[in-house]
Order: C-alpha cells, then structure tokens, then sequence
C-alpha cells in the first residue's frame, strides 16, 4: 500500500476497508491506526470532473438544441407569414372550385332526374302503345278470321251461282238456238 502504509503482521490476510473512519481493519479485528488514505482525495477529484464535464456536455448539447428550436421557430413564423399572405387566395380559390362543382353535381343530379323521368314517361307510353297494339292485333286477327270466312262463303256462293249460271247460260244457248232455229 505504498510507503505511508505500516508493515502488516504476518498473521493478517487482507486489509478490509472501513469508509466510516480512515483507519484499515484487518481480518482479525485489529485497527492499523493513523494510516491516510491518499487515493480519497484523487479519486474525488477525478469523479468531480468527470460530473463537471458531463455537466459541460449536457449544457453544450442543450444550447445547440434551443440554437435549433430558436431556427426552426424562425422558420415557422416565415412559413406562418406566407401562408397568411398567399393562402387566401389559394382558399378562395378553392372554395370557389368547391362551390362550382358542387353547383355542377347538383345540375347533373337535376339532369339525371330528368332523364329518369323521361325514360319512365317514355317507357310507359310505349308500353300503352304496344298493348294498345296487341289489342288492335287481336281485334284485326278477328277481323281477318271473320273475313276469311265470310270470303269463303261469298266465293261458294259465287262457284255456285257461277256453276248455275254456266248450267243456264248453256240452257239458254240451247234454247236460243232452239228458237232460231225454228225462225229461219
């Protein structure tokens, strides 16, 4: 232990540090009175500057970080004033694209309402009509059936009457020549 420090008897083991006094304790129960420690002081010394330099780290990256945030508040303030200088009439400008194409989507609504009424109008006419059509072709089908039979009939009729009036028409031929006949 250097050369402040007594020889130790020879019985003793390890010295035994006691940090309430400034005396050693050796392992069997003995005190080594008047003995200084010259270590306490260096190594005190040592701890407070290394505290103090931590400390000086500390405040040197604090300084830098508030030389940051006074930059960056700086920065927001330039940034603050542009967008209160030029942000207005971006904003209207906006606002007034927002309110045409709200104007516009509420003209293609109306529109699209429109047409839907139309092709529902449009839509029920022809469905009026083509019913009114399949009726007026039922009515005609009756009609050409009715028709139909009645030509049938007028044409019998006619055979017949043709048929007859073949038979006397060579009847009378036959007779007038009967008569003329006679005559000359």
């Amino acid at each position: 232990m250097g050369a402040v420090a007594r020889e130790l008897p020879s019985f003793a083991s390890r010295p035994v540090v006691d940090l309430k006094s400034v005396s050693l304790l050796y392992d069997d129960g003995n005190f080594s009175e008047g003995v200084q420690m010259v270590w306490a002081p260096a190594v005190t010394a040592v701890s407070v500057a290394v505290i103090a330099g931590t400390l000086l780290f500390i405040s040197g990256v604090f300084l830098f970080w508030i030389r940051d945030v006074n930059r960056l508040t700086r920065n927001l303030e330039q940034l603050s004033d542009f967008l209160s200088q030029n942000a207005g009439p971006a904003l209207r400008s906006a606002k007034d694209l927002v309110n045409d194409a709200s104007r516009m989507a509420v003209t293609l609504r109306r529109e699209a309402d429109e047409l839907a009424d139309t092709s529902r109008m449009v839509r029920g006419k022809v469905k009026k009509a083509a019913s009114a059509i399949e009726d007026r072709l039922v009515d005609l089908d009756t009609l050409v059936e009715v028709a139909q039979g009645e030509l049938e009939e007028t044409v019998l009729d006619v055979t017949a009457a043709l048929r007859t009036g073949r038979r006397s028409a060579s009847l009378l031929r036959s007779l007038r020549r009967a008569f003329r006949g006679r005559k000359r």
